[in-house]
């Protein structure tokens, strides 16, 4: 039998008779994996990975492998790796980058801070702003951490010892390391956090339970340099016959360290409603915001303070996103639906003054004109809807790609959308656990990674392309509610991710790359 022909780029399996390519699938192409238990995972990882080595006759750096033998090694292969072969790897058999791969093994090894005497103050709502503060020195700027939670309180606290040394009266919180459990030497802290700190009397208690705490103006997770402070918008749940409450907290007025920070001129209300606040979401150009309750989306304009009806619904309204041009808002709805509603449409037939004592003939009227312009609305958009198994509660658009968009759902899934391919999801990620808890997920600056908290009290952090988790463990007894990460480019000395539960605020900071 003639000896086969080489062809470049391909192999010949004499026992198939046939030719293989040689190079891997697609990085991002989506191919689901069977879930196995680790063990067995890491076996076929090793085997699959050996035979391909052989097949190929190229010596590959196998993640999962490396991974195992802990941190100092990983990092030592990746290097090796990449002297060998330059920044492009082989992993798993799929082509990749080396920084990529480095800063994904950062993350499978983070280290999680538990801030003292922070309990309950953060398992509404939490958001990092940039805020001016004035000093003796002069005037600077700060990291601050404003917290909503679920008693109804609202507290802004300011990274690092700026500024607090000078007076009297200041509460601070010390970071304590608490995963993983058996840290070794303090070295191995390659940055210890700052502590953050606050004045003692500048918690303040608002109507009811804050449900969301939201940036006026380019909510960009990438820092702004030409407009790095903005306002905040808090908006309450709602609770008994009083409906939500919309204020204004304002951060753009430097705070003085001798005064309190949320003294009452700093928050303003600036709307009153008669139904339930579960969620909202401000435009990029800082003039729009648009609330979901439980009677549908209503656009609320942040200068005058009214309200317009964008989508009557009887469901429940959990999350919303806006996308980058601020046209159009996602809705995930409580029965499920995802809407992709845009507000350049005439809202009149929707209006509503929310106010009582009109005249009964008039409201029949505009009740029964409402009925079917609502119909003919839900018709214009069904086109635009996707769908998840349970109620949606969170949604993240992705500003690499605004097409692109993650939401997960009550019953634990979470997953990523094409909104060009609503019929069904592009991409799936397992292993989070909710029932009916209403969670927040939040992605990088760099939108590589997405992480939640879930109902069995441990923090996941998933590769948004890959779908893999990369990160999965529990340091808190109570649920991880509220999520937010540092935006790139900021002043703070540690760069990761906040999280707030009843028990308290937590930052998880990436190991090796800070």
């Amino acid at each position: 039998m003639p000896a086969a022909r080489e062809i470049p780029g391909f192999y010949f399996d004499a026992e198939k008779n046939r030719y293989f390519p040689i190079k891997g699938p697609i990085p991002g192409s989506g191919r689901r994996r069977p879930v196995v238990p680790a063990v067995e995972a890491a076996q076929a990882s090793s085997s699959s990975h050996s035979s391909s080595s052989r097949a190929h006759g190229k010596t590959k750096v196998g993640l999962d492998n490396v991974l195992r033998k802990g941190r100092g090694r990983t990092v030592n292969g990746l290097l090796h790796s990449r002297e060998l072969h330059g920044r492009s790897l082989f992993m798993d058999d799929e082509r990749c980058f080396f920084e990529k791969e480095f800063d994904k093994l950062s993350v499978s090894n983070s280290t999680v801070w538990d801030f003292q005497n922070t309990d309950g103050l953060s398992d509404g709502a939490l958001r990092q702003f940039y805020i001016p503060i004035q000093t003796p020195e002069g005037q600077k700027e700060g990291n601050g951490l404003l917290m909503g939670s679920q008693g109804g309180y609202i507290s802004l606290y300011v990274e690092g010892n700026l500024g607090c040394r000078t007076g009297h009266g200041f509460k601070t919180s010390k970071p304590h390391p608490v995963f993983p459990a058996c840290m070794q030497t303090k070295s191995e802290w390659n940055a210890f956090p700052e502590v953050i700190w606050t004045p003692k009397r500048s918690r303040s208690l608002l109507s009811s339970s804050i449900s969301s705490i939201l940036k006026i103006g380019r909510s960009s997770r990438i820092a702004s340099d030409d407009n790095p402070f903005h306002n905040a918008l808090v908006t309450t749940l709602g609770s008994g016959g009083l409906g939500g409450l919309v204020y204004v907290v304002n951060l753009n007025e430097a705070l003085d360290v001798s005064s309190d920070i949320l003294a009452q001129p700093r928050i303003s209300r600036i709307s009153c409603c008669d139904f339930t606040i579960w969620t909202g979401a401000c435009d990029p150009g800082g003039t729009k915001a648009s609330l979901g309750t439980n009677q549908g989306a209503a656009l609320l304009n942040l200068e005058t303070g009214g309200l317009t009806w964008l989508y009557r619904t009887k469901s429940d309204m959990f999350s919303q996103q806006f996308n980058q041009s601020g046209t159009v808002v996602l809705c995930g709805l409580r029965n499920g639906s995802i809407l992709a509603v845009d507000i350049r449409q005439k809202p009149s037939v929707f209006r509503s003054d929310f106010s009582s004592g009109r005249d009964p003939a008039a409201m029949h009227h505009r009740t029964h004109q409402k009925k079917w312009a609502m119909k003919r609305h839900q018709k214009d958009i069904s086109s635009s809807c996707a769908s998840m198994p349970s109620s949606v509660c969170s949604l993240v658009t992705l500003e690499s790609d605004e097409q692109y968009f993650i939401g997960s759902s009550m019953n634990g899934s979470i997953e990523l959308f094409d909104q060009r391919h609503l019929h069904r999801p592009v991409q799936s990620y397992d292993g989070h656990i909710n029932s009916h808890s209403h969670l927040e997920l939040g992605v990088d600056p760099s939108e590589t990674f997405v992480l939640s908290g879930g109902e069995d009290c441990y923090l996941r952090i998933w590769s948004i392309k890959s779908s893999k988790l990369l990160f999965s463990g529990k340091f808190s007894d109570s649920i991880l509610k509220t999520v937010c990460w540092s935006p790139n480019g900021d002043q703070s000395k540690v760069h990761g991710a906040w999280m707030g539960s009843r028990e308290g605020l937590f930052l998880l900071t990436k190991k090796g790359i800070i």
